[in-house]
């Protein structure tokens, strides 16, 4: 009685079987056992809990849904970061080589300043000097007009006055002579 009974108890009762949702259920014995699908409310209402409403479910479609689209976009973040650290990569290889390009561009650079504000200290020097010449050559230039050549004006204008007074002289006695030769010349007394 111990196998047949064991097959007829068997032959009563579902078993869950190997496809997740099917219960594998026996019928006779010796005959093979037939899968039949089982919904996920019927299992929960078999086990003694309530059944999950639909907008729960729908709830939990969308947030997997969601995690899916997460994971996608992390993945293309990945892939977008990795190809921007290999992009910098050959950036810092490239500024990696031009740096001693630029260290030797920036000692000469320094060596050019030093000249020219070598240069501009001796232009300054010289402008200074200039600055002092031209101040001495405005003094000289002042003494000269001052004590020489209002002077000189004065002396030409007292030698202008005598000339001028002493061509009035003059003149005026030649006027005087020419007036006694033409008197003389006509005869008579003039004085009558």
């Amino acid at each position: 009685m111990g196998a047949a009974a064991s097959l007829d108890r068997r032959a009563a009762r579902t078993l869950t079987g190997p496809a997740r949702g099917h219960v594998i259920k026996e019928t006779t014995v010796g005959a093979p056992p037939q899968l039949t699908p089982v919904s996920s409310a019927r299992r929960v209402a078999s086990r003694g809990a309530k059944p999950v409403p639909i907008l729960v479910q729908l709830c939990i479609v969308i947030a997997t849904l969601a995690v899916v689209v997460a994971t996608v976009a992390l993945v293309r973040l990945l892939v977008q970061a990795r190809a921007t650290a290999a992009q910098l990569e050959r950036t810092m290889a490239h500024v990696d080589a031009t740096l001693p390009i630029f260290e030797q561009t920036v000692e000469e650079l320094r060596g050019v300043l030093d000249v020219t504000s070598d240069i501009l200290a001796r232009v300054d020097r010289v402008s200074s000097d200039v600055e002092g010449v031209s101040g001495k050559a405005r003094e000289i230039s002042n003494l000269v007009v001052n004590r020489f050549l209002s002077p000189a004006a004065d002396m030409a204008a007292l030698v202008q006055g005598v000339r001028t007074g002493a061509s009035f002289l003059f003149g005026a006695h030649k006027r005087r002579r020419a007036a006694e030769a033409a008197g003389a010349s006509e005869g008579g007394n003039h004085h009558e």
